[in-house]
């Protein structure tokens, strides 16, 4: 008998990427799809999970080998189906204020770039920040990681990026440590002091990437604030001849990089990306096939966000086909932030990858749990349901997983796990689930 903490009974049905294809194609109660980036997912129905110490002890078809001692607690899951939790690979969730204004002035045929010149974009978010105490950025951000939270994600990528100066940059990435401390989530922090050129710098970029590669780099290095840099390389932003300093003393510092690039124009971001050795590229509108190609054969991960894309109302989603056709894994991400993609819901994400970039449910569902993982490297800590693995598990109230994408405008969320802890009911009372 397997002793457990917790054991949740009765899952309609259970689906959870894995990279080792060791049951066959069909066996008793499962079924198992490749994937593209070498995963497969595994589709089991009737299922249980068993937990321990915060760690999956089982996850599979029902087993009488499981049982609950002393303070232990059984519960039944019937009607929802579980799946890992979601890993959001690229948000801005540190900031404070909103920019709905710039929403509407983008509808109107303002252009993102336009907006970032006149002072606004992320200049407005920048002010914001710089505005706020320590306790109002920490309490603005808890809002927003409740809400991913509450529908469904519990890794996150997050970027700081709105300070821009050495005391609110540090200021952020403080913020971030401190709500990862919550217990709620699992933060991972990316250091982007080349996020754009702050307004005292206006006309001396240079300078300003001096000023942030000599003074600013080593001291997020020094108080450990950062585990990734990440440079917006872009037209009117930063070149790749401008990020490359910076982002060689990053390496040298130890830091792991993930770049910002071809988002509205491609100058060259995938070259520089290959040569230095990038975790990832993210947002990748304007990718050339080749560049696609060069990014495969360098292992440079993509990052996909279609909320961006439909946020800012741009034509011309990057279809999956042409990052499956290069043998590129790739993951989905919100882009969480005031000003280009205001969701933080990742069953949205996923909608609009199976409509808009027409990626198959099932690699929709692998790019928003193990391959998000596997871009922070956490493939073996969380990401899917296996032995072994962080409890991080998701209900939701869908008679089965092929109803992901096809119900849309709502959180079908019933209950969140983080390390073998409920942290969210969703938005509803669970009644007869008993969480």
């Amino acid at each position: 008998m397997i002793n457990c903490d917790l054991i949740i009974k009765n899952i309609s049905q259970l689906i959870t990427p894995v990279l080792n294809n060791n049951s066959g194609n069909q066996i008793e109660n499962t079924l198992v799809k490749n994937c593209h980036g070498g995963a497969y997912l595994k589709i089991i129905s009737p299922a249980e999970v068993g937990i321990k110490k915060g760690k999956i002890v089982y996850a599979g078809s029902p087993w009488d080998n499981l049982q609950v001692k002393n303070e232990g607690k059984i519960i039944d899951a019937r009607g929802l189906i579980a799946l890992p939790a979601f890993v959001d690979p690229h948000t801005h969730l540190i900031f404070s204020g909103y920019r709905a204004e710039e929403f509407h002035l983008r509808l109107q045929g303002t252009t993102y770039l336009e907006i970032l010149r006149r002072g606004g974009g992320i200049l407005s978010t920048v002010k914001k920040v710089r505005d706020s105490s320590f306790e109002e950025l920490y309490q603005d951000s808890k809002n927003h990681l409740l809400t991913l939270v509450e529908n469904g994600t519990t890794t996150i990528e997050v970027k700081s990026g709105y300070g821009l100066d050495l005391e609110n940059e540090v200021k952020m990435l403080e913020v971030t440590r401190a709500l990862n401390n919550e217990g709620i989530a699992r933060f991972i922090p990316t250091f982007m002091g080349l996020h754009a050129v702050p307004s005292e710098y206006q006309g001396k970029t240079r300078e300003y990437v001096e000023y942030m590669t000599d003074e600013v780099l080593p001291i997020i290095a020094e108080k450990k604030l950062a585990h990734f840099v990440d440079v917006f390389v872009e037209k009117g932003v930063f070149s790749p001849e401008e990020a490359l300093p910076f982002l060689e003393k990053s390496l040298k510092l130890g830091f792991k990089i993930r770049l910002h690039a071809d988002e509205f124009s491609d100058i060259g971001a995938i070259p520089l990306a290959c040569r230095v050795g990038a975790v990832t590229a993210e947002h990748l509108l304007t990718t050339s096939d080749a560049s696609l190609l060069a990014m495969a054969k360098n292992k440079v991960m993509a990052i996909l966000l279609p909320g961006t894309i439909f946020s800012l109302g741009l034509e011309g989603f990057p279809f999956f086909n042409r990052f499956q056709k290069a043998g590129l894994k790739v993951a989905l991400g919100t882009d969480f932030n005031p000003g280009t993609s205001m969701t933080e819901s990742m069953e949205f994400i996923i909608s609009l990858a199976v409509t808009r970039l027409k990626m198959p449910l099932e690699d929709a569902i692998v790019a928003s749990t193990l391959h998000g993982a596997t871009s922070l490297g956490l493939e073996d800590i969380t990401g899917s349901l296996e032995t072994g693995k962080s409890a991080d598990l998701i209900f939701l109230n869908l008679p089965n997983y092929q109803h992901l994408g096809y119900r849309q405008g709502i959180s079908h969320v019933k209950a969140v796990f983080f390390a073998g802890k409920l942290v969210s009911t969703g938005y509803t009372k669970l009644g007869k689930y008993n969480f």
